[in-house]
């Protein structure tokens, strides 16, 4: 299981950089959260909520979500409205790039995660947020796009 989750991780790292190279602003994306950087845009994931449910066969099957953050930029850059505008463009891309790819398909993996039972999808999304941090002694705002990614996972 641990290695199908670290696949994942590495499958949605790969989709975040293809779906976002043709931006105008091209972000980095790590396959973990705990990440912060003066070099905006950059994508962080995160392992999110799990449920367990059970197929026709009765296998176990995990939901796994994993919570993809896009941290735009920070309230000392960008003009007015900049960072609201990219967000509605990018949630559009985002939504189309992953209703397009249900078994993580991409460049870097052109075969998709076959061992997927059912597709990726989005589950869900908290929108632009904006989250107040400080850096030594200045205070700035990030705005970040949350979007949850539901991951069917089979126990075997």
């Amino acid at each position: 299981m641990a290695d199908r989750l670290s696949d994942v991780f590495d499958r949605v790292v790969a989709c975040q950089k293809e779906l976002s190279a043709s931006w105008t602003k091209t972000p980095n994306a790590v396959p973990y959260f705990l990440y912060n950087s003066s070099q905006y845009p950059y994508w962080t994931n995160l392992l999110g909520p799990w449920a367990t449910t059970k197929d026709s066969d009765g296998r176990t099957i995990y939901q796994h979500n994993i919570t993809m953050q896009l941290t735009i930029g920070a309230s000392t850059g960008g003009e007015a409205g900049e960072y609201e505008q990219l967000a509605r463009e990018w949630t559009v891309s985002v939504q189309d790039y992953f209703a397009r790819r249900p078994n993580l398909k991409s460049t870097a993996y052109p075969d998709g995660a076959k061992w997927l039972r059912e597709t990726a999808y989005i589950s869900n999304s908290s929108g632009l947020l904006i989250n107040e941090e400080a850096s030594g002694k200045e205070w700035y705002m990030n705005f970040n796009l949350v979007i949850e990614l539901g991951i069917p996972t089979p126990t075997s």
